[in-house]
């Protein structure tokens, strides 16, 4: 049974692309989208957020790579300063921390939006930005 939870948490929600399509596949079950509608857009998170991370690694191997050609070639130390690269770094260093942090925050907006007048929930990350008011 151990190994079975170690399994669900570290191989599986440890990996911050599996975390963040279920997620998304959690808030379209919500949502009671149809199961069609629910199978594409777990996937298409899925499939985006692999996208992204794949894209981010290329930035922060040519970015490391430039940092070691200026060290060598000007004889100083130099550090990446680039907020899409410091982000990038942190999303594959961090990634399932910041999945479940984002996760947390997202259930304590969906129970501040049922429970108060503020019927509005933030959504926030790299594919969607903004308000959207909770429908009743």
């Amino acid at each position: 049974m151990n190994s079975v939870i170690d399994f669900l948490v570290k191989d599986l929600l440890g990996q911050a692309s599996i975390l963040i399509a279920f997620i998304a596949l959690i808030g379209l079950l919500l949502q009671k989208k149809s199961a069609g509608k629910v199978v594409e857009g777990t996937f298409k998170t899925l499939l985006g957020f692999l996208i992204m991370m794949a894209g981010i690694n290329i930035i922060v191997g040519t970015l490391t790579f430039l940092n070691t050609i200026f060290t060598h070639g000007f004889g100083m130390r130099g550090y990446i300063t680039d907020v899409a690269a410091i982000a990038g770094l942190a999303n594959r260093e961090l990634g399932s921390e910041v999945a479940l942090t984002l996760l947390v925050i997202f259930i304590v907006n969906i129970i501040i939006a049922r429970l108060t007048p503020f019927k509005y929930i933030f959504l926030t990350g790299q594919a969607c930005c903004g308000w959207r008011r909770l429908a009743r």
